[in-house]
């Protein structure tokens, strides 16, 4: 069915006008989002990139020798063991905190 008069285009015309809005309305939306998602996505990368440099400094001080114990300690939380691998840090200690904020952060 052709439209036969000039209020049948006018009908067709005004139909377009509001579903442009309406498409519009959305990319504006999505538009939105992406700047959302973005903005999200910098700060994660930058929290991430502070960890990186946190696990850094922490690693550059992660063990002390304990003679009377010939053993590996934990400077921050005085843990031992004779393997520093296998020291068994304290759940407040500096290198269990940032390990779970690793965790979270890697998902």
């Amino acid at each position: 069915m052709f439209p036969r008069t000039l209020s049948d285009y006018q009908f067709i015309i005004d139909n377009q006008k509001e579903t442009i809005a309406a498409q519009e309305k959305i990319i504006t939306t999505q538009r939105n989002t992406l700047t959302d998602c973005q903005s999200t996505i910098t700060r994660q990368a930058d929290l991430i990139k502070a960890l990186k440099e946190d696990a850094m400094a922490l690693a550059l001080n992660t063990e002390e020798w304990n003679e009377d114990l010939g053993a590996s300690m934990c400077p921050y939380c005085r843990e031992n063991d004779e393997n520093k691998e296998k020291i068994n840090h304290t759940s407040t200690c500096p290198i269990t905190i940032h390990a779970e904020l690793m965790k979270d952060v890697e998902g």
